[in-house]
């Protein structure tokens, strides 16, 4: 393959020369993510982060669109001549909580804002492929999208982006996302096809009693009677009417409500969790007619709201295979785990409502080094695992491009 020159000096022949411009490019990642970790913003706050992300991509050459779906950033990387649009898709938003205790360059310098899950570590990675792959622009055919969505933490900036017009900007054939995994150590990349992140309904039970005395229970309907019967009949029912290879979590999240004098009337919370679309939507429409037979038998009514509802996010063999292959030959085949599932739900499931897509994981946890866990006022990555997700990004897009 002929070799070009990528502005710096560095020749690129072969797609062996990624591993040495990622490495070349080492610290740059890892200054963009300590960088965007000092600065957190929580969900559609995300003006300074977008900021920063848009001046980075322009400088690459890039075409760029702001402010889609609130805050988000849009840049688009074109290729030598027409072929496949590929997205990646990184998360901007923090979390409202206690920053880091002392002791970090890098920590945040809001006392009630962090990143705390890991949000700065993906756009860290998407930056970097961005880098890379401006410098193989003449040797690819197609587009890569590099999106940045706000919004992740309250699951909602994904499709906020996609209502906004995101499809219509760019048209992707793949869409890959990528996820700090906060339990694995650096060196260890999660890549697979199938099922990887569970999908989520939290429901809301309302029940309607009859009205009663308390010394004439017979004279009515109890609400509260009625929601324990309900609970036992639902457990039951996510236990029996699905194929075992297919599970479901159940969970009863909540419970209040009143018997006796007045309206009784009781509230129960649900939260679903399934790694099939058909399952998911069986399930939903399965709680409600349960939960209306036991009740009605009871002489009772009840309705149920889906308050926020996310498919399951189940990896296209294409985009996996790439992602794949990435992976293997970015850390080995002994460090690829290939029978990962996680039970918390992603909005990036809604892209991939509308294109093949994958997501995989890059771990980053180094308890010797401090990282903590999701979630928690201490959680850091290794910044080891940077140009291991770097690298894996960059090579799995341009397998996608090449079709291979």
């Amino acid at each position: 393959m002929p070799s070009f020159e990528d502005g710096e000096g560095a020749t690129v022949r072969t797609m062996d020369d990624i591993s040495k411009r990622v490495e070349s490019l080492r610290d740059v990642a890892i200054g963009i993510r300590r960088e965007l970790h000092r600065y957190p913003e929580t969900a559609y706050e995300e003006t300074r982060t977008a900021a920063c992300i848009a001046k980075q991509l322009r400088e690459l050459g890039m075409e760029v669109h702001e402010g889609i779906g609130v805050t988000g950033v849009l840049g688009v990387l074109k290729g030598a001549r027409p072929g496949k649009t590929v997205l990646l898709r990184a998360q901007m938003d923090a979390l409202a909580m206690q920053a880091e205790p002392e002791g970090r360059p890098w920590r945040s310098v809001l006392a009630d804002r962090n990143h705390a899950c890991g949000h700065d570590f993906n756009m860290a990675l998407v930056l970097g492929a961005a880098h890379v792959l401006a410098t193989w622009r003449e040797r690819f055919a197609g587009q890569v999208a590099f999106v940045f969505q706000p919004a992740e933490e309250p699951q909602t900036g994904a499709m906020r982006m996609i209502r906004d017009g995101l499809f219509e900007r760019v048209k992707p054939d793949f869409v890959i996302a990528q996820h700090a995994m906060d339990n694995l150590p650096p060196g260890k990349v999660v890549a697979q096809a199938g099922p990887i992140w569970a999908s989520v309904d939290v429901l809301k039970l309302t029940i309607h009693g009859e009205r009663t005395e308390l010394d004439v229970p017979h004279g009515g309907a109890d609400a509260m009677l009625m929601a324990a019967e309900a609970i036992t009949s639902l457990y039951a029912m996510a236990h029996r009417e699905h194929p075992l290879q297919e599970p479901v979590l159940l969970r009863v999240t909540s419970i209040a409500g009143r018997s006796g004098p007045g309206q009784p009337t009781a509230e129960i919370g649900i939260r679903l969790s399934t790694y099939n679309r058909a399952v998911q939507e069986a399930m939903v429409r399965r709680i409600g007619e349960v939960a209306s037979g036991v009740v009605a038998a009871m002489r009772g009514t009840c309705a149920l709201e889906n308050t926020h509802s996310l498919p399951p996010i189940v990896n296209h063999p294409v985009p996996a295979q790439a992602l794949i292959d990435a992976a293997r030959e970015t850390v080995g085949a002994e460090n690829v785990v290939d029978n990962w599932r996680n039970t918390f739900p992603e909005d990036f499931a809604w892209f991939m409502e509308r294109a093949p897509g994958a997501v995989f994981g890059v771990g980053t946890n180094n308890p010797a080094k401090g990282t903590g866990r999701f979630h928690a006022p201490d959680y850091d990555v290794d910044d080891d695992a940077v140009p291991i997700g770097v690298e894996v990004t960059a090579r799995a897009a341009l397998k996608l491009l090449r079709g291979v």
